[in-house]
């Protein structure tokens, strides 16, 4: 999927769900909080959630920006 961010201070908004989640930055650039740790996200920065960790971001740029994420299932099944 991807995300769009608008600039001056547009933003993903908190949340979390019960899969991981991986995202990657291609275009811009933004801050990225997972469970209150704080990193910039720039082109080709990559971030991961694990399963119900809150995540959400901020695009703190003039420009829109563009994220790719996925989010992952579990492909262990219990016997």
């Amino acid at each position: 999927m991807l995300a769009k961010i608008p600039g001056n201070g547009g933003e993903m908004p908190f949340h979390k769900h019960r899969n991981e989640q991986i995202g990657i930055c291609i275009g811009g650039g933004y801050d990225m909080t997972v469970e209150g740790c704080t990193v910039e996200m720039k082109f080709g920065t990559a971030y991961f959630c694990e399963p119900r960790e809150d995540h959400g971001a901020i695009n703190r740029s003039n420009r829109l920006i563009s994220s790719s994420r996925r989010a992952t299932t579990e492909q262990k099944q219990k016997k």
